[in-house]
């Protein structure tokens, strides 16, 4: 079967295979992330986030094994994508945080503020004018999908030409109103 055809089949049930770092991504709009084929966790997934009856996860599998007999990586093994490329458009485009001192990404606030004040200010507490000049807000895309940790990996992307984001004005303008209370 010719690859274009082979991609056809998996593109019906929103697979897409990433060959160069491969791995199995789901591409629905809910997930945007890279399956573990380990185990029966694919099938499991197809069953369980997309209803995919069991004829056709049976038809996938078979259809993996013969045309991509030497496998999948764990998505959580996989290494990260260097920073700056363009967002890569099967993965998840989540907003995120950078540090600007060392290499340390998230999507939760909370997270970083603990990062910066541990880290980088020797526990003092994080106050706006404080943590302002320590990060950047940026776009961050990963291989996996996890709600929180510290295991999760991240790249910085590019989206429109730019790596940086914008947030909300109105959030914005109250961040710098607290900001000038502070001072």
């Amino acid at each position: 079967m010719a690859p274009r055809a082979s991609e056809a089949i998996l593109a019906q049930f929103q697979l897409y295979v990433e060959n160069k770092a491969q791995l199995l991504i789901c591409t629905s709009p809910d997930c945007g992330y890279a399956l573990s084929v380990a185990r029966s966790q694919l099938t499991s997934h197809l069953r369980e986030k997309h209803q995919i009856p069991e004829t056709n996860r049976r038809l996938i599998t078979r259809h993996l094994t013969q045309h991509y007999p030497e496998g999948f990586r764990d998505p959580a093994e996989a290494t990260p994508l260097e920073d700056g490329l363009p967002a890569c458009p099967v993965l998840r485009i989540l907003k995120g945080y950078s540090c600007c001192a060392c290499p340390y990404r998230t999507v939760n606030w909370q997270c970083l503020t603990r990062h910066v004040s541990h880290v980088h200010l020797d526990g003092q507490s994080t106050t706006q004018g404080r943590l302002e000049s320590r990060f950047h807000r940026v776009y961050l895309q990963s291989w996996t999908y996890k709600a929180r940790g510290s295991e999760q990996q991240y790249w910085i992307v590019r989206l429109n030409g730019k790596l940086s984001r914008e947030d909300d004005p109105i959030a914005s303008a109250h961040l710098r109103a607290v900001h000038e209370r502070e001072l």
